[in-house]
């Protein structure tokens, strides 16, 4: 496996969060990245443009979360203030989200 420098910051980011989204252009090496540390950490690769993947998020937020077991969750929303939106879930900008997302790296 070629050595990629975004690879210890995935790592980090996996041991934190339940989820983590590779986006970026096309053929740069995001599947190939995700693949090979899903397959170092036992861990579950969706690739939302199969069909089979995409129905697996799509049955909803609960289910999915049942389905991932997160330890925190998250809804982002457009707005410009976070709330508590039910127990144990939190509304937050996507600022917010990206915040909490630096300071995890």
């Amino acid at each position: 496996m070629l050595k990629r420098r975004l690879e210890p910051t995935l790592h980090r980011l996996l041991d934190s969060n339940p989820a983590v989204a590779l986006i970026g252009p096309r053929q740069v090496g995001k599947t190939t990245l995700a693949l090979e540390v899903a397959r170092d950490r036992h861990a579950v690769y969706l690739d939302l443009e199969l069909p089979s993947d995409r129905a697996k998020i799509s049955r909803g937020f609960h289910t999915a979360c049942e389905d991932l077991r997160p330890t925190r969750r998250f809804v982002v929303h457009a707005g410009d203030e976070s709330f508590p939106l039910a127990k144990g879930i939190r509304a937050v900008t996507l600022q917010a989200m990206m915040e909490l997302v630096a300071r995890s790296r």
